[in-house]
């Protein structure tokens, strides 16, 4: 049975990683919005989502290290805390380029939080599976919520809002972590119960290399998909603005991650994960051609 204590990690970090990634995916759903706002094209706007999201792997690559001398909740402070400045910029922003700087921030400051947030799951609490479930899922409801969250506000308000929303979440899970998170001292690592066995450094680096290859495949899959549900999903929720229209279908598609995540978590334990990987890659080849080929109810 989880402890009141890892319960209030599972819930902050959740919630963290569901900003993070509804946060950096804000942006895509307001292309068409920008385009007319700013006087740009979306090869620009394609061009920003690029370094912001650049930033966001590169990172965490610092953060790791980082944390063995600071710890995960001091990461996670300062991640939460960049955030909260950053949605205020990028709420304020008054040109494209303060846009931008806000955006570039935020995806560094985004960065920060994997690195902190998973290891803090890893080494605080010993159901460690069961919470890493919970984790992902809360990531990919991030996913759907950054572009409902975006087409919500441009039908109600203004898409500056959707920046604030997240801004003030960080700023709650800030106060939320200072309060109900223990500091490093007080608290003792359950990852001193393993012992450290040999990295396979031949395997890892085919690993990275294929996450580098799905990082970029997912990338443009998520940047582009509200503008094409834009343009090709004249037969869908014909009452609602085409700009809405493609952050709506975004989200929609992107819950089916949880989804994923479930049924991948089970399997993984039953399967072999090197065929099971394979075998999704597989299927999603023909998926992602037909993205390109199809509009309306068959592309959704």
């Amino acid at each position: 049975m989880l402890s009141a204590n890892s319960k209030y990690i599972i819930t902050i970090t959740g919630l963290n990683h569901l900003i993070v990634h509804a946060g950096m995916l804000i942006l895509p759903a307001i292309f068409l919005t920008l385009i007319t706002e700013f006087n740009t094209d979306i090869i620009t706007l394609g061009k920003i989502t690029m370094f912001s999201s650049f930033v966001f792997g590169l990172g965490a690559i610092p953060t790791g290290f980082l944390e063995k001398h600071t710890g995960s909740r001091t990461l996670l402070l300062i991640c939460q805390t960049g955030i909260f400045i950053s949605g205020l910029l990028a709420f304020n922003s008054k040109s494209l380029d303060q846009l931008m700087l806000s955006l570039i921030l935020l995806g560094l400051f985004c960065s920060m939080y994997h690195p902190a947030g998973l290891t803090m799951i890893s080494k605080r609490i010993k159901q460690t599976g069961r919470a890493m479930g919970y984790h992902g899922m809360a990531g990919n409801l991030g996913l759907a919520f950054g572009p409902l969250l975006a087409s919500w506000f441009i039908l109600s308000y203004n898409w500056r809002f959707a920046y604030l929303t997240i801004s003030v979440i960080s700023l709650l899970l800030l106060f939320a972590t200072l309060v109900l998170i223990p500091a490093r001292q007080h608290i003792q690592d359950i990852d001193e119960e393993f012992t450290v066995k040999k990295t396979d450094m031949p395997s890892l680096m085919i690993y990275y290399l294929i996450l580098i290859l799905v990082g970029f495949t997912f990338s443009g899959f998520t940047t582009f998909l509200p503008t094409h549900f834009s343009n090709f999903s004249d037969g869908l929720l014909m009452n609602v603005k085409s700009i809405a229209k493609g952050g709506f279908l975004t989200s929609l598609v992107l819950l089916g991650g949880m989804i994923g995540q479930w049924v991948a978590g089970r399997m993984g334990d039953k399967f072999d994960k090197k065929i099971l990987l394979s075998v999704i890659f597989i299927f999603n080849i023909p998926l992602i051609l037909m993205v390109g080929y199809t509009e309306n109810y068959l592309l959704l």
